[in-house]
């Protein structure tokens, strides 16, 4: 539960960091590929409350993705402002081409968590059964 509450401020934290650096992108396609991103891990987030699993996805997640993440932005937004046109242009196309994937990812871990546990619950309900038949059989061979 600890390490769950720890993801769960550690995502707090990045979209707080990420406003910051949204607001300083001069690029309306890169602003809006900012945001999908930031909208999805709002989403993670707010579904890492309602359920557990999916912990080993979401330890890499946080450990390496999202530092690496936003790094590459707060680097971005440095280079921004040197004036360096021909480097923003080239590395304005290779972040934008990283948010989509960080958003395509964000989104599969998001719908990946639910469904972990949703399989667990239904394997558990056929162990159950089966038990239960099984339990039934041997009662009959007894009589």
């Amino acid at each position: 539960m600890e390490e769950k509450n720890a993801r769960i401020a550690a995502a707090g934290t990045a979209l707080h960091t990420m406003e910051g650096y949204h607001s300083q992108l001069r690029s309306r396609e890169l602003a809006e590929a900012a945001d999908d991103v930031y909208l999805a891990l709002r989403d993670l987030r707010d579904t890492q409350y309602l359920f557990d699993s999916g912990e080993k996805e979401l330890v890499r997640f946080y450990e390496r993705y999202l530092p690496y993440y936003l790094d590459i932005l707060r680097q971005y937004v440095s280079l921004q402002d040197s004036a360096n046109f021909e480097a923003i242009q080239a590395n304005e196309a290779q972040l934008i081409k990283t948010m989509h994937q960080m958003s395509s990812m964000i989104r599969y871990l998001t719908k990946t968590i639910p469904q972990d546990e949703i399989d667990e619950a239904n394997a558990k309900a056929k162990a159950e059964e089966l038990r239960a038949r099984l339990e039934e059989q041997r009662n009959n061979m007894i009589k």
